[in-house]
């Protein structure tokens, strides 16, 4: 499936539109779009969480939760988080499903203001 790129309105291959699709599902905070409340990630609650084992186990939770409602073309393996300036930074590694091929996105950055 192709998609459009949200900045140019240009059509995109289907990698590059879940690689949109990923980081707009993760930097949506939850109930924050008409008609689509529950779109999003819960990752904005957490910001303020302690990065200690059970933050860090929060936040992934949040991911993977996020992802495998609203992405079904991806399945998350590995999710990295690092705490950046009023927020974290995620990396991420996952299977694009629909040929098995190994999928990478770094610097999705989650801030007290939402990211585009």
């Amino acid at each position: 499936m192709a998609g459009i790129n949200a900045q140019t309105g240009k059509s995109m291959d289907d990698l590059d539109h879940v690689r949109q699709s990923i980081r707009d599902i993760l930097t949506t905070p939850l109930g924050s779009r008409v008609l689509r409340r529950d779109y999003g990630s819960r990752l904005f609650e957490l910001i303020d969480s302690g990065l200690n084992n059970g933050g860090i186990a929060s936040i992934y939770q949040a991911v993977v939760t996020a992802l495998a409602i609203w992405e079904p073309r991806f399945s998350v393996q590995n999710v990295q988080v690092v705490p950046s300036v009023g927020g974290i930074s995620l990396s991420l590694t996952g299977v694009y499903k629909p040929n098995g091929q190994t999928l990478k996105l770094s610097g999705i950055d989650v801030s007290g203001g939402r990211q585009t």
